[in-house]
């Protein structure tokens, strides 16, 4: 049979020989050697008198590393590259700035090799909280209410392999159809797309629809543009900037950098 004692027995069993044996330890000493042990205020004045802690030694910076396949992390620099291939050098109606391959490479400029998803969790190891994309919902009046996108801001660059200390703001391969100016502005969002169930299995719609990063919203993009234009009309109408943008099958890297510094 196993024994089983009580808390107060263990105290009784345990505890109390040794309080018992540290008081006979001072209780056979002379006088003379009582007064040879360290006092409370000595302990108190050593303690205070040691001496600062060295400062730490700085750690050595973070090397850039593949945390999914084609995706690489750079805790570093705060930004994360994804490997693409130029799919849209005339294209019209653009639509997407990148997709994923075999989706919606007629109206965007790259395809990306990592998949949507895992964009988005590498986004998250920067410390970002993806938003949501553009919505409707109807009140309680039945009226239908948009909602903007919305999210933590980023900067979007394409990294050519034969330069990569020059990378070109994402902005600059985008113009407008009417007049022919460069997209103002480089920033983008983090929306973080939408999750479907349909017949028991879960899609992650920025994967399936390829909207990795898009011009307009959509509603289920990964990154969006802070824009309240939709594709159903009252769009803004982009087109490839033709002459910036090197020629289809060119290997490159499409960066995703934090700005909260902005």
């Amino acid at each position: 049979m196993k024994l089983v004692l009580p808390p107060r027995l263990i105290a009784v069993f345990f505890v109390a020989p040794i309080l018992a044996a540290s008081g006979c330890r001072t209780a056979g000493l002379t006088a003379t050697e009582k007064t040879d042990l360290p006092r409370k205020a000595d302990i108190t004045t050593a303690a205070a008198a040691k001496p600062e802690p060295s400062p730490k030694t700085a750690q050595a910076p973070v090397a850039p590393r593949e945390v999914f396949p084609g995706i690489t992390l750079d805790l570093e620099n705060r930004h994360i590259d994804v490997d693409a291939t130029v799919v849209g050098r005339e294209v019209e109606w653009l639509e997407l700035l990148a997709c994923r391959p075999n989706t919606r490479e007629y109206e965007a400029i790259v395809s990306v090799d990592g998949e949507a998803a895992s964009i988005g969790v590498a986004l998250s190891l920067l410390g970002l909280e993806a938003g949501q994309p553009a919505r409707t919902e109807k009140n309680a009046e039945g009226q239908r209410l948009f909602f903007a996108p919305h999210g933590p801001l980023l900067e979007l660059f394409f990294v050519l392999d034969d330069q990569p200390d020059a990378p070109i703001p994402a902005n600059e391969w985008v113009v407008d159809q009417e007049t022919g100016a460069t997209m103002a502005g480089n920033t983008w969002l983090f929306t973080g797309s939408t999750v479907i169930e349909f017949q028991g299995n879960a899609f992650f719609m920025a994967e399936k629809n390829g909207t990795v990063v898009s011009l307009l919203n959509f509603g289920d993009e990964l990154v969006s543009r802070p824009t309240e234009k939709s594709e159903a009309g009252g769009t803004d109408l982009w087109t490839a900037n033709t002459e910036a943008i090197p020629p289809v099958g060119t290997r490159l890297k499409l960066r995703f950098r934090t700005a909260e510094a902005k």
